[in-house]
């Protein structure tokens, strides 16, 4: 290529590069304030609010909410899906996977059905 083409491309690329810079830069002073923070290149909440991975729970926090979801179900006579008792407890259907799990081990309670068709009875 001709040098000073290069020279011009260069100079565009850089134009651009800090223009883009600046512009998230000013971006990002301006999610700050708004609760938010960066985290390796995309906008994180800070504190509270739902989203992104949780820390693992210990074996007496699963066992604990375990016991609340048989509870949960207990009080449903003709069964309740994930979906619903997702709803009712304020929590996502794969984060309630793990604590059904350990209650239908535990024979806290049973399930009937397949998939999406689960429905979930308190154990007899």
């Amino acid at each position: 290529m001709n040098n000073r083409l290069e020279q011009r491309l260069q100079a565009i690329t850089d134009d651009f590069v800090r223009e883009l810079m600046g512009t998230l830069r000013s971006l990002v002073a301006g999610t700050i304030g708004e609760g938010r923070v960066v985290v390796r290149g995309r906008a994180a909440k800070s504190a509270g609010g739902r989203g992104g991975r949780r820390g693992r729970r210990s074996p007496a926090q699963t066992l604990a909410l375990a016991k609340k979801v048989a509870a949960a179900i207990a009080r449903h006579s003709k069964g309740i899906r994930i979906e619903q008792l997702g709803k009712q407890l304020g929590m996502r259907t794969a984060e309630l996977m793990l604590p059904i799990k350990k209650a239908l081990a535990g024979k806290l309670i049973r399930r009937t059905g397949e998939k999406r068709a689960t429905t979930y009875f308190a154990a007899k």
